[in-house]
């Protein structure tokens, strides 16, 4: 598993990154609260966090864009499992 966390310093009211999916289990935390998911696009339209997630692409091996609506006072984002 390979995990990055970030501390802002402060709170944020949005977050928006791209991505690079190639394999393995993706993993979110927003504010403490854990999220395990095999493509960005499993979380798209999803209302967790209590903040609205928006993803372009995801499907698997691609690229794409992951936008976070709300607030935000902790971020992790990382996979686990073995890639193709």
């Amino acid at each position: 598993m390979s995990t990055l966390a970030f501390d802002f310093g402060h709170s944020l009211t949005g977050l928006t990154f791209l991505f690079g999916e190639y394999g393995g289990n993706l993993n979110l935390e927003v504010n403490g609260d854990f999220k395990n998911f095999d493509n960005f696009a499993d979380i798209n339209r999803q209302h967790d966090w209590r903040r609205a997630v928006s993803v372009t692409n995801g499907l698997g091996n691609d690229t794409g864009q992951v936008q976070l609506s709300g607030t935000i006072n902790s971020f992790a984002v990382g996979r686990s499992g073995a890639v193709d």
